[in-house]
């Protein structure tokens, strides 16, 4: 009965096989042999008896022959996908839904689709998709391309481990991108330059850079998007070398830069310092970063020492001049010790946001109309995850992502 199939399954309160008055399982069963299926239908039944009192059984057969004849039963066959399945299993590995039954041969399918094909995050698939999207003459003004830090041998985008000495770093951009950037960063012009990073976009944790310039109807225009291994001054001065190399090997224009708006990031900073093209730049930071700093500071005090600290933060932030704000800094400082509750704080915000390298963050360190927080860049980032429906994605399908937003 190895190639047996049950087809028909009912229960009598009559037992048959003891002649009891309990419940009884009558099953019917038919030939689903694969050796009978290539010589016609099988006209061997079996009627099996299952007496749940005894537990014991009684099993009938008509008397046909099976059509196979002489030859052996080979129905036991390993289970195998078909070819729609494993359609199905590609796709839900492609968007990263997991299956719902971690089943031996989904994951032998998975296994095979890696092995021909590499993983997602593998450096050879990542390494075919950018030579696949390299820049070239004539290419389309609106079509995205990326780019890298450094070239590999054969003059592609050099695509690294993710390691200390070999870091990961492919940017995205365009032609339309660059050129509207050249406009931004003009010489004889004002130009404002934002840089920071956000996270929570790929599966195995690297950040995404995105950077640009705003101007003063605070219009932000996007100049590159960077998948980077690790968010360190190394990462953040190759990604702002390689962008402005980028702009001048293609359009010949170098950028002109006067400051730049991040978070109080040392890392940021230190790579500003490193690149000379950013070199003479001013470093601004963010205000909304100062209150959001601030608020987690004094979010244990009293409401009226709380009161007390926000004003005097508005108050500096909104001086005109240097001389302005020198005068309310020392005043608001000398304030705030009165209170015994106040002191560490005030000390606290004397070596961060004063005397630090993250103090300028008052209104007149830009002309009038430009903005003073990063919120511009921050609206950019917020547009990515809902682009991505805010899933963490494979390497490629972010990279592929970035650039379709990128083209919109």
């Amino acid at each position: 009965m190895c190639c047996a199939a049950a087809f028909n399954t009912i229960q009598f309160a009559w037992c048959r096989v003891c002649a009891g008055s309990h419940v009884i399982v009558e099953r019917r069963l038919i030939c689903k042999s694969k050796t009978c299926a290539e010589f016609g239908e099988c006209a061997v039944i079996w009627k099996s008896q299952h007496c749940t009192a005894t537990d014991k059984w009684l099993v009938k057969v008509y008397t046909s022959p099976h059509s196979r004849g002489a030859l052996p039963c080979t129905t036991i066959l390993p289970a195998r996908l078909t070819k729609p399945m494993k359609i199905f299993i590609t796709q839900q590995d492609e968007i990263g839904v997991p299956p719902r039954a971690i089943l031996a041969k989904i994951q032998n399918a998975l296994k095979k689709i890696r092995r021909d094909n590499g993983t997602k995050n593998s450096i050879k698939s990542v390494r075919e998709m950018v030579r696949a999207n390299f820049y070239y003459s004539g290419i389309d003004e609106t079509k995205t391309f990326l780019f890298g830090y450094k070239f590999d041998k054969d003059g592609f985008a050099h695509v690294g481990t993710g390691e200390d000495h070999d870091p990961f770093i492919i940017g995205i951009t365009s032609m339309s991108m660059i050129d509207s950037c050249i406009k931004f960063a003009s010489p004889g012009g004002y130009s404002l330059f934002h840089a920071d990073a956000t996270f929570k976009l790929s599966d195995i944790g690297y950040p995404v850079i995105t950077c640009g310039f705003t101007d003063q109807a605070r219009s932000y225009q996007v100049g590159a998007v960077f998948v980077v291994s690790r968010r360190t001054a190394n990462e953040y001065a190759e990604c702002f070398r390689s962008f402005a190399q980028l702009v001048r090997n293609i359009r010949g224009r170098r950028l002109h830069v006067d400051d730049v708006m991040g978070d109080a990031e040392k890392a940021q900073l230190n790579a500003l310092r490193e690149v000379p093209k950013f070199g003479g730049a001013t470093a601004l930071i963010c205000y909304f970063h100062v209150l959001y700093n601030v608020r987690k500071r004094t979010q244990h005090l009293p409401s009226k020492e709380r009161y007390i600290v926000m004003k005097s933060i508005m108050d500096m932030h909104y001086c005109e001049s240097l001389h302005e704000y020198e005068t309310c800094r020392d005043r608001e400082l000398a304030k705030w010790r009165e209170y015994t509750q106040l002191v560490g704080f005030a000390d606290y915000f004397e070596n961060e946001g004063i005397k630090g390298d993250f103090w300028r963050w008052q209104v007149y360190h830009t002309p009038q109309g430009y903005p003073t927080t990063n919120n511009p860049r921050e609206n950019f980032n917020a547009m990515i995850k809902s682009f991505v429906q805010r899933r963490r994605h494979h390497m490629r399908l972010l990279l592929q992502n970035s650039a379709t937003l990128s083209e919109c």
